[in-house]
């Protein structure tokens, strides 16, 4: 089930940001059943807001999407990626515990891909760029807002 509340967390010094599920990172747009009101049967598919700051916004996913144009300027190469993106590789949260930290880096799209899942973008250390993953709303991911 999902909460709006984020979780903290940290690569040895707990300052590199916090992990939201796509309940928080839409704002509450976006929530399982018995939460703000949507539930998983809804018409809704796209979230229509999200956590960012006014004027900012998070970025669409699959073959057409903002992702996928990073992915197209700056190529597979996740170490070409991640510098573009100047973003460090922050691993994902489930059931309260942090996974993965340094080795993969995960974030959220405001594009809906099934009743229980939202596109991501992944980077992976060793090597890979994914601008179009689907994951359950549920896990918790990094997200990177856009100037609109």
């Amino acid at each position: 089930k999902d909460t709006v509340a984020p979780v903290a967390y940290g690569n040895g010094s707990g300052k590199i940001g916090i992990y939201y599920n796509y309940c928080a990172a839409s704002a509450g747009n976006y929530c399982y059943d018995n939460d703000a009101g949507a539930d998983d049967t809804s018409t809704l598919r796209d979230a229509q807001y999200d956590l960012c700051p006014k004027g900012w916004r998070m970025p669409t996913s699959t073959a057409v999407g903002e992702y996928k144009a990073l992915y197209t300027a700056y190529g597979s190469n996740a170490a070409n990626f991640r510098n573009a993106l100047s973003t460090p590789l922050s691993g994902y949260c489930y059931a309260g515990a942090a996974y993965t930290q340094g080795a993969n880096g995960d974030f959220w799209s405001t594009t809906w891909s099934s009743a229980n899942s939202m596109y991501r973008l992944s980077i992976d250390a060793s090597g890979s760029v994914a601008p179009s993953n689907a994951d359950g709303r549920y896990f918790g991911f990094s997200v990177r807002c856009l100037l609109d």
